[in-house]
């Protein structure tokens, strides 16, 4: 995510080229991944009416936080915790 369009690099041993809309994909075309940004699918769950904001937030912040083994000190707003800020506007959700 974040790369210009024909971007190559390697993703698990293998070349992988940024193909704009269509994700990442192999030398031999297979999909290798998305290249959505992590705030778009945020955005998107809320959109669509999948989950609310604070739902979306937990599933891109807290969770894979815990999951990593780190959420004892990532993923919330706390004291002690690390941390990255983006302010969400209403309106561009």
């Amino acid at each position: 995510a974040g790369q210009a369009e024909g971007t190559e690099q390697l993703f698990a041993g293998q070349p992988v080229t940024h193909k704009g809309a269509e994700g990442a994909r192999n030398a031999d075309g297979t999909l290798a991944g998305s290249t959505a940004l992590l705030s778009d699918c945020v955005r998107n769950l809320v959109h669509w009416n999948i989950l609310s904001f604070a739902e979306a937030i937990q599933l891109a912040t807290l969770n894979p936080a815990q999951f990593l083994g780190f959420g004892d000190r990532l993923g919330q707003i706390a004291p002690g915790f690390v941390a990255d800020l983006v302010l969400w506007h209403p309106d561009t959700l």
